[in-house]
């Protein structure tokens, strides 16, 4: 069974809403992510980049996955 999880993010800097955010997974193979929702697909460690449409600000989430 895979395992979904939801990136949850607490603040924003002035003049952004959530819409403004892009999730990218930096290997699709291991988990990929699409509006904050994570999917994981196989077992390993992948780094989820949570950037402004903009690229002003940035955050990285660590994920590490063992799917059994």
């Amino acid at each position: 069974k895979k395992e979904s999880y939801t990136i949850k993010v607490k603040s924003l800097p002035e003049g952004y809403s959530n819409k403004d955010l892009v999730y990218v997974s930096e290997d699709e193979s291991i988990a990929s992510v699409k509006e904050g929702k994570v999917l994981a697909l196989s077992s390993g460690s992948v780094r989820i980049k949570v950037s402004t449409e903009d690229e002003k600000y940035q955050a990285y989430v660590n994920i590490l996955e063992s799917t059994q």
